[in-house]
């Protein structure tokens, strides 16, 4: 590897998050609707076939690649906030169950926390492991963390590492809104710095991809970053959910609807368009009869 390590790892990321569509996916247009953690498997949908996944997936993978390549680091998992998942009837500020995965990465005597497979409000790159850390996101997201109590906790002691999300927004004058005041960071992700195993991510995976509460289960979901020119920046982030096509750009991460799908040919022909997942017969015709079809 030539470059240093830090820089290496900034690249890795930015281009990971770029290259791999986050996409639930497989979970409706194919003939098994399930998802694999194993290794091979992902490196034939991910790279060969370009088809994208969600978090443990990309994640999976990206692990399975800084390893390969000398990096100290190890896998955790994480709890996913109700602010992020849109969990109605629920604590805004609290957290659901396990149902995320990010690495660890040790450089020196730092640490960073790399987390690809997060979706619209991912970061473009690694986040320092330390209290106040930010890093830059997609378009019109900042990231930054924290240690504190979680809402869900009962003992006032027990602290966990939390990624925040920063919104900007145009106010009417113009200016942007300031990140400096609490309010406007939004709880995303939590997680401890204990390695979880593999087969502990297996028991996660199968729940949150077959559970019919899972939103993964019942939405066509994708997220596809678009790189500036020179390869060092992100754009623009184009958006899947249900039947309708978005892309977002800019500092304030302005929406543009650039499609909604009236038929299931528009969303396949979509999904190939802005996000370069390109689907078989087979796997078109999965997902008749289910609750994510376009009727």
């Amino acid at each position: 590897m030539q470059l240093d390590p830090v820089t290496a790892l900034h690249r890795l990321h930015r281009l990971t998050v770029s290259f791999l569509s986050w996409t639930s996916v497989s979970l409706h247009y194919s003939t098994h609707h399930t998802l694999s953690l194993d290794t091979n498997v992902l490196f034939h949908k991910l790279v060969e076939r370009r088809l994208g996944g969600y978090c443990m997936e990309i994640n999976t993978f990206m692990f399975t690649v800084l390893h390969s390549l000398g990096f100290d680091c190890y896998i955790t998992g994480g709890r996913i906030s109700h602010a992020l998942s849109g969990s109605r009837g629920v604590e805004a500020e609290g957290f659901g169950g396990w149902s995320h995965q990010l690495t660890i990465v040790s450089i020196g005597r730092l640490k960073y926390v790399v987390d690809v497979g997060i979706g619209a409000h991912g970061a473009i790159e690694p986040l320092r492991l330390e209290e106040g850390a930010k890093a830059k996101g997609l378009p019109g997201v900042t990231q930054r963390l924290v240690r504190r109590g979680i809402a869900p906790f009962t003992t006032r002691d027990q602290t966990m590492w939390v990624v925040q999300m920063y919104l900007a927004q145009e106010q009417q004058d113009g200016q942007q809104n300031q990140e400096g005041d609490d309010a406007s960071w939004i709880n995303m992700v939590c997680f401890d710095e204990h390695e979880w195993l593999p087969q502990d991510f297996e028991i996660i995976n199968w729940r949150t991809s077959r559970d019919p509460r899972s939103m993964f289960t019942y939405r066509v979901l994708a997220t596809k970053p678009v790189l500036s020119e020179d390869g060092d920046d992100v754009v623009a982030l184009n958006l899947l959910v249900s039947d309708e096509v978005s892309r977002r750009t800019g500092p304030y991460g302005k929406k543009e609807i650039l499609r909604k799908c009236k038929t299931e040919a528009e969303r396949v022909d979509a999904l190939a368009r802005w996000f370069e997942v390109r689907l078989t017969r087979e796997e078109i015709v999965g997902i008749r009869g289910r609750v994510s079809e376009i009727r």
